[in-house]
Order: structure tokens, then sequence, then C-alpha cells
């Protein structure tokens, strides 16, 4: 009686199917999208991170695709490497032996290999070899035993098996061409015979069977021995051992006959008659892994026309239970497996070529997952926090370890400072995961601001400051640099100096500040001068060795000159005709004859131009020369712009929106120069080296835009602008002075439509930081700088028309200015620094201008205490070394340049000084 074979595998595929399986679990996949017709997929860490990357090959774009791992199971867009026509299958190795993966595709159309060679970064570098007719099935192995990587491809028309061997550095050798069996498609590499070399397995689609080639050792083989597998066309072959007798076995996906062959391995190369198993329709690419998470290997084989995955669990025998199918695209071609989410249990990966293209992600559900949460401490470095792990799924108990200082073993650790903590789960399956969760301090936003409430009166201690703290958390508890501490946000009774506060909140978060309590100017003796001038002017214009006053009165349309006298005060000598509405003067020797000049302007006047008068050497001047110079002529500075020796001119024209040069010709005329466009309407004008160049640069307000203009000097009398400096307000008179001691020039200037005064500090190339406003009496007009109280600061002084007072703004040195103190004075017009008494301090004179008669200028005298010669280390001049001075030494610290601390005179203020100090300490000067 004949067996029909057929009908016996049928039974037992049905046999088989009824057996009690074991669980697959797995999530609902993650899709990632692929190129069109991809065909084939590889998992490897293709650049140097520790996150896993896809390699897919397309089949209809003809290119590799890798797809660079993000984290969280999400990839960059690929990267696409051109490889020849319609590859299917891709292997990745290591073949230049660098650590890092490289791929090696087979072009079935193209008749040719493609090897990407890994640049370590995640890029690719190509070459191509020659195959045959339709190269498919591709393997990586050490086929010649010399410790390189091999490929071995199979040509499906050509009925060929080709051979590259590897020389270790990416190169492969000329293809060692053989018989392959009848039409080859599968291939695959292991020693099945136990001698050492490899063996070659290939499925062979016409026949309906495996030829196995025994290795020999070199990159030959020998002559094919075939195994039926009992399904049609066998399309993809497997080398692995599925009974544990540690013998490779064979599975062969039978992509007409639906069905998946396994042979058990006899280890002497040869292989046991062929056990079927039902799958999906047209099973193509397999995996092989323990996916259940029994201990056994199971098999997971992608089937194209049935869009699933047929997964067939394995009872370690080499028996496999009934599939399980998974939906899995549209037309699913080849699967991989890896631990995508780093969980312990194996993922499975699934490429389909259709409908786009596609990786399924199928994370294993059999191992749990863990969500971490946390809750933050309540104040900075407390213990308050805790971490929770939330585990889901697997097979309970779990066994949980944080690895904080205790070692926690609760789902939920207790008593936490900030800090990242990590914890370990395992199940009762022996699935572990592992994740982190970081507990962090409350955000400190917090900060707090120092501010003057009262300045410290002469020689004494009545000053007053204040913290105001900013974000923070109510109470508040604050330690002073006086030694003071607790919960009291402000402080009394202060002597000039340095103090600083460190504060902390209920949280625990700290801030702090300092701030240089000022003493006060003390003015106490006036002079008047009987002069109605709202410019005003000091120098010795009749050469005895004292101070004259030169003022300007624009009623009048001139100057007045009085001479200074030898024990005092000042004696009218002339007047001399500017032009109609007489605005700035300068004062030089034009000529050089050694005698100071006088070149005034005159806006409104017919000519709008400049008036030159000569001096006569006695203290006289000659008439005037008028120079037309036309829209508004309003401040003038003077410069050496050509450097031929002769004093230059600057202006600036209110109406043309410009300053305009005025060279000498060493005679005390002049010729007109370049103009240089500024802001609407100029008025003031300024000059310093504001780029440290040696050339001297200027600064001009623009009275009616909210900004200075500024022009580097250059060599050959032109000028340079620079970006407009910011004022915040309309700026009017502007002067120079280096208010925080770092050496570099700054600006400030007054808004008088405003009531403000504007600092701007200078950076030492020609550009200037953003204005910092002081708020003002009511419409200062002029201003000026000094120091007014002896602590070695620049002060400025401000003549607030509107305001009707003089007012000082004492400088702590760092740019920053304090609360101002006034004098009453009816409508203050003009302000001017000079030691007029000779006694070494800062005097003010500063113009009145009541709209009617009588007009004075007033001579304020300078009073603060001064307890005769200073001696070291008295800095306030009290007549005592105490804690006051050393206030100011450790305010000065790191001061370079000028600096009143600098007991040793070194040009810096640092520790020597400091001990110096202390051996002074207590002392009192005599």
């Amino acid at each position: 009686m004949q067996i029909d074979l057929k009908q016996s595998l049928t039974l037992l595929i049905t046999l088989l199917m009824l057996q009690i399986q074991a669980q697959v679990d797995l999530q609902s996949p993650v899709i990632v999208s692929a190129p069109f017709g991809a065909y084939d997929l590889s998992v490897a860490h293709v650049n140097a991170d520790d996150i896993l990357d896809l390699i897919t090959v397309g089949n209809t774009s003809d290119d590799v695709s890798v797809f660079s791992g993000l984290g969280g199971l999400t990839f960059a867009a690929p990267s696409a490497y051109p490889t020849g026509d319609s590859p299917k299958r891709l292997v990745s190795a290591d073949f230049n032996e660098d650590g890092f993966p490289d791929i090696a595709a087979t072009a079935s159309s193209g008749d040719d290999l493609t090897v990407l060679i890994n640049d370590q970064n995640g890029g690719f570098a190509s070459t191509t070899y020659t195959a045959g007719n339709t190269p498919l099935g591709i393997s990586a192995a050490d086929l010649n035993n010399d410790g390189h990587l091999d490929l071995a491809v199979s040509i499906d028309v050509w009925d060929q098996k080709a051979v590259y061997l590897g020389n270790g550095d990416g190169t492969f050798q000329v293809p060692l061409i053989s018989f392959g069996g009848d039409r080859p498609q599968g291939m695959a590499a292991a020693d099945l015979d136990g001698d050492g070399n490899l063996d070659l397995v290939v499925s062979n689609r016409n026949d309906d069977e495996i030829g196995v080639f025994l290795g020999l050792g070199d990159g030959t083989f020998g002559d094919i021995t075939s195994f039926p597998v009992s399904g049609d066309v066998p399309e993809y072959v497997s080398l692995v051992d599925m009974n544990g007798d540690g013998y490779h076995d064979a599975l062969t996906s039978n992509s007409f006959s639906n069905t998946l062959s396994f042979l058990a391995g006899n280890g002497d190369g040869t292989f046991g008659a062929a056990v079927v198993y039902a799958v999906g329709e047209a099973p193509k690419g397999m995996t092989v892994v323990d996916l259940d998470l029994d201990g056994n290997l199971d098999v997971a084989v992608a089937c194209e026309t049935a869009d699933a995955v047929s997964i067939l669990t394995g009872n370690g025998d080499g028996t496999l239970n009934a599939a399980v199918t998974f939906a899995a695209g549209n037309a699913p071609v080849q699967a991989a497996h890896a631990d995508m989410n780093m969980d312990g249990a194996v993922d499975l990966l699934i490429v389909s070529r259709l409908s786009g293209g596609a990786v399924y992600i199928f994370l294993n559900a059999l191992c749990p997952t863990i969500g971490l949460t946390s809750t933050n401490t309540t104040t900075i470095n407390g213990d308050e926090g805790t971490a929770t792990v939330t585990i889901t799924g697997g097979t309970p108990p779990y066994d949980v370890i944080w690895d904080d200082p205790l070692m926690q073993t609760t789902e939920t650790a207790i008593g936490l400072s900030a800090g990242v903590y990590s914890v370990s789960v395992e199940d009762a399956g022996g699935c572990t995961l592992s994740g982190s969760v970081e507990i962090v301090d409350p955000t400190c936003n917090f900060a707090v601001e120092l501010h003057m409430d009262a300045l410290a009166d002469q020689g004494e201690s009545t000053g007053v400051i204040t913290a105001t703290p900013i974000n923070g958390t109510e109470p508040y508890e604050i330690s002073w640099s006086n030694g003071a501490s607790g919960s009291e946000l402000s402080q009394n009774n202060l002597a000039a100096g340095w103090y600083w506060g460190v504060i902390q909140d209920a949280i625990g978060c700290t801030a702090s500040d300092t701030i240089y309590v000022m003493e006060t100017a003390v003015f106490c003796d006036s002079t008047l001068l009987s002069a109605r001038t709202e410019e005003n002017y000091f120098a010795d214009v009749n050469q005895d060795g004292l101070t004259d006053f030169v003022g300007v009165n624009p009623y009048s349309d001139n100057s007045v000159v009085y001479f200074a006298e030898p024990g005092g005060g000042y004696s009218f000598s002339s007047s001399y005709a500017i032009g109609e509405y007489a605005q700035h003067l300068a004062l030089a020797d034009f000529n050089n004859e050694g005698w100071l000049d006088m070149v005034g302007t005159a806006p409104d006047g017919v000519d709008n131009g400049l008036a030159i008068l000569l001096a006569n050497g006695d203290g006289t001047f000659q008439d005037a020369v008028d120079i037309f110079v036309g829209s508004r002529p309003w401040d003038i500075a003077t410069d050496d712009l050509d450097g031929d020796g002769d004093l230059d001119l600057v202006v600036t024209r209110d109406q043309a929106a410009d300053v305009r040069l005025y060279l000498n010709n060493g005679s005390g005329s002049f010729i007109s120069g370049f103009s240089y466009s500024t802001g609407l309407a100029p008025k003031h004008i300024a000059k310093g080296d504001f780029n440290e160049d040696g050339i001297h640069d200027f600064v001009v307000s623009n009275s009616s835009q909210w900004h200075l203009t500024i022009f580097l000097g250059e060599v050959g009398a032109t000028l340079d602008a620079m970006p407009n400096v910011n004022t915040n307000f309309q700026p009017y008179d502007v002067i120079v002075a280096d208010v925080n001691a770092d050496g570099h020039e700054d600006l400030v200037t007054v808004h008088d439509e405003n009531d403000f005064l504007s600092v701007c500090l200078g950076n030492g190339d020609g550009t200037f930081q953003g204005a910092m406003l002081f708020p003002t009496p009511q419409q200062p007009l002029a201003l000026t700088s000094g120091d007014y109280n002896h602590d070695g600061f620049v002060d400025l002084a401000t003549a607030n028309r509107d305001g009707t007072t003089m007012s000082v703004f004492p400088g702590s040195g760092n740019g920053q200015f304090g609360i101002f103190q006034e004098w009453p004075f009816t409508r203050v017009m003009a302000i001017n620094t000079l030691d007029f008494d000779n006694d070494g301090d800062d005097d003010l004179v500063f113009s009145l201008d009541t709209y009617s008669a009588p007009y004075y200028v007033v001579f304020y005298e300078n009073c603060f205490f001064n307890a005769g010669p200073p001696c070291d280390g008295d800095f306030n001049s009290d007549g005592v070394i105490d804690t006051a001075d050393l206030l100011l030494l450790l305010g000065n610290i790191g001061c370079e340049v000028d600096c009143p601390s600098d007991l040793n005179g070194d040009e810096v203020v640092n520790t020597t000084d400091l001990l110096l100090f202390l051996g002074l300490f207590s002392t009192s000067c005599s």
C-alpha cells in the first residue's frame, strides 16, 4: 500500500497545532516609516551612542537606509546610501575591525554587491563588487579561518554561490564562484560537522531542498549534499540549535506552501527528515529567539501575503507549537529581534515593503513595564523628596532596590534629598528593568536688592539701607556685614562704607547684594558774583597764574571775562561780542603765540557762525572775526585733528544734525572740513579716548532723539561713526568720566525733559553698555563731576533749572549713584567743578538766572571735614584708623589704578594692603 506523503505531513501539522502553546504577548507596534519597497532589516549600534539604530534595504528605492535611534523608540529621518538595482538582502557586521558595524547588501537586478564601511560617526563609504545573475542570500562569517569576516552570497539565476574573502580592512577579494544548487535563495553559515570549519547551507527554490556545503577551512567547500524540506519554494534558511543537543538545526520558510520546515542537525553535516508547521501565507524572512521567556527558542516568520507575522513557540526539544499571528503591515518580508527598550526582554521587529514601507516594532509584553514618579524637596538641601516606581505586568512578586544611601526596597523610597536615584526591578520570571528619576530642590529665582534710604552725614553714622527681597518666600533671615542678623531688613546708624547682606528665604534660597553707603557732601560758604551767564569756563587768560572766569550771556550776545584776584574773588575785565544768542566757548591757543584765544558759537546770528577772538596776551581779546557755519552751530570741542600741531574745531550744528570739522591753518583762522551726521538736534559735545588708542574721540548729545552719537578719532582729520548709544530719553548735556573706576571712560548725560540722568559704562573699545537711569530734580540742564565727599569715588552734580536746586549725587565707585542731595537756588543754569579756594576740595560754581536782575554766579565752597594732612589707613580723613576705614578698604579689594586704599602703592588693592592696614588699626593720625 502506497503512503500519500503530503497527506501524512498535513496530518502531522494539524496534530502539532493542537499542542498547548506557551504564551507570547506583544504590545501594539510602534511604526517607523521606511522607504517604499523596504525588503530586509538589521538592528545595530551604528554610531557611538548606546541607542540601537535600524538598517533597511529599499528594493524600489535602490538604497540602504540608516535610521539613527534617538531614544524612546524614536528615530531620525533615514540617511540613504545608493546600492545596485533592487537590493533585497543585507547583513551588518564589522568588516574593517574598527568596532563599528558595516553593511553589505545584494542587488538582485543590479547583479552586484554593495559594501558600506562605517565612518564611526554613523555615515558610510560605498564600494561595489561584481556578483552573478540575481544575487540574493548573504551571510557574513570567517570562512577561511584567518580571523577576518568573509561574505557568502547565493546567486539565484546562475545556480551559484560566491565567496568573498575579507582582508580585514573592509575590502574583499575577487569572489570564488562555485555551484550553489538549483536556484539558491537563502544563505547561512555554521559549523555543522564539528571540524572547526564553517559550512554553508543554501535553500534551493526549484528542488525544494536545502543544500549543504562542508567547509574545507580555506574558503572553499565540498560538493553539495541535499535534504528535502517537504515544502514548496524555500526562500529563507536559518541555522540554530532548536533542540538543545549542541548541533545546528535548519529552519526554512516555504513561501508557496505556507509552511515552516524544521530539520534536526545530526552533528556530522547531515540533517534528519523535515517536520513541517503551518504558518501564514507566503512566509519570507524569519528570526529565532526566546520570545516567551521560557528559556526555549521560538520562531517568528514574516508572512507577506497574510500581512502578518507568525510566531511558533519552541518546546526546547525541536518541536514547535502552533503559530500565533500578529498583524504586521502591508506585505511584511523580514523579521529581526533586539531589546529595543532595554527591559531585559527581546522585542520583535518586522519590515513591510508596501504602503510606503515601514518597520513595525513589537515590544515584548511578558516583562513588566515600570513608571517613575517623584516629589521634590520643599526646601533647599532638604530631605522631603520621594521616588515611586509603578510596576505593570510581568510575573509577581517583584524585587525592588533603590540606590539611595539606605538601599530602600519598597516601591516608594522616602527621605530623599536632591539628586538622581536609580531603581532596579526584577520579576519572578527573571525580567530585569531599571530606570532613574531626579529629585530637585525648589527653583530659586530669589534675589535681593540693597538700596540706600539715607546718606551718612559727614563724620557721622546716620546712613540707612534696606533689603528688598525679590521672588522669595517669607519669612526671611538676613546676615549683615556689620555683624547684625535676624529678620530685620533695614540697617540704621551706618557710617560711610561698603555693606553687604546675605538673605535666606523660608525654603532655603539665598541671595546677596552689596551697597556703598555714601557720605554727604557739605557746602557751607558761598560767594556771589554779579553776572548773567549760562555757560561758564575757567582758565588763566591773563597769564598771572590764577584761574580766571569767562562766561557766556546769550541774552546780550557776548562773553564776559573776570580776572581772578590774588586774595580771592574776581574783578570784571571786559565783555566781548560773540553774536546773536551766543552759546558756547572754547578757550585755547589757536595761533601758537602762547596765549589763550577764544572761539564762540552764535546759532541765531546772521552768519550762523563762529566768532574767533585772538588774545592780546594780557587777558584782553581782539574783535571777533566771524566764520559762516550755518545750521545753528551750538557747541565746540578742540583737538589737533590733522596732527599738524594746531588746534582744530569740532562744531555741533543743531539744524543740520551733524558735526563739522574746522581745520586751523596755524594763525587762528580756519577752513571748513568734513561733516558727519549725528542724530536730530545735536547740542553738546565732549571729548575722550573711548577706544584707548591715544587718539581723541567725541560724543554728541542728540537732544531730539534717545541716543548719543560716538565718533572715534582717526589719523588724518577724519572721524569714524560708531553705533549710537541708547540713553532711554532725549539727552541734553553730556560729560566723560570714569564713574566705576575700571580705567575705561564712561558717559553721563542729563535728560532735561524727563528728570533723569543716564550712566553708560564704557567697555574700553569705543562701545558702551546700556544706560542706567537715576532720578533727578526737575529739568536738569547741566552736569559736572568731582569728588565732593572725599571718598575717592566720582560724584555728580546737576544744575536743575525748574527744580530750582543744585544737586549732588554721591558715587559708590561702581557706576551707581545714591540718594541725591539738594540745595535750593533759583533757576540754576550752568554748573562747573573748580577748587577756587585752593584747599584741595572740589568746589562748585553755578549760574542763577532769575528772569530779572540781579543775576549771580555762585561760588559754593566745599566744607567737607578735613582733619589735616591724611595719614596711611585713614581713608575717610576723620583722624582715626578704625572700622569705617576697614570697610572702605574691603570695598576696594580688586581695585586697580588710582585706588584710595592702595597702601603699598602697587596700583592694586589686595591682601597685602589689608595686612598693612591691620598693623595700623586703632591708631590715630598725628
